[in-house]
């Protein structure tokens, strides 16, 4: 059984407190933020512990894996904290601010031989599926170049739910 911490109570958290309780070989054992009353209230809706501090979770030798649910520009620290203390770590995308901090977290994972992965949830969507499969039956033939677009989306109020949005 892997005891999680989640890192970050804010919009994504629910997710991945959801996918933990309900998975057989997990346990949500902590959530932090640095907003105590979000803390607060995420553990006891899911029954764990909280705290404000991820450093201290960082500490704790019960805790096998971590998710890193913050602001992306958090990251890359948060991570390389976690793989430094010996926990598994899952991190929202992106997994860092460039290609150099991404690389480093990598490395740190294999020196440490911890499992480093990061959430791209859109990968598995039926158009996302249908282009892979199109891609690799060679129908389109030789490709030189793709250009994809996203077009969701987003009104003021997305963008006030948290400052470093946008």
């Amino acid at each position: 059984m892997l005891k999680a911490a989640i890192i970050g109570c804010g919009a994504i958290a629910p997710l991945h407190a959801e996918a933990v309780k309900s998975s057989s070989g997990g346990e949500l054992a902590v959530v932090v933020d640095i907003e105590e009353e979000k803390a607060k209230s995420s553990a006891h809706r899911y029954g764990c512990e909280f705290s404000t501090d991820y450093r201290e979770v960082l500490l704790d030798s019960q805790i096998d894996v971590v998710h890193i649910c913050t602001p992306h520009y958090l990251h890359y620290d948060m991570a390389c904290a976690a793989l430094s203390h010996g926990k598994h770590v899952l991190i929202e995308k992106p997994m860092a601010m460039n290609y150099a901090q991404a690389e480093e977290i990598w490395r740190l994972a294999q020196g440490v031989q911890k499992h480093c992965a990061v959430a791209f949830q859109n990968r598995f969507s039926p158009q996302v599926v249908r282009a892979k499969e199109i891609l690799e039956s060679g129908e389109l033939g030789d490709i030189f170049g793709i250009r994809g677009s996203v077009n969701w989306f987003r009104d003021a109020a997305y963008y006030r739910q948290g400052e470093w949005r946008g």
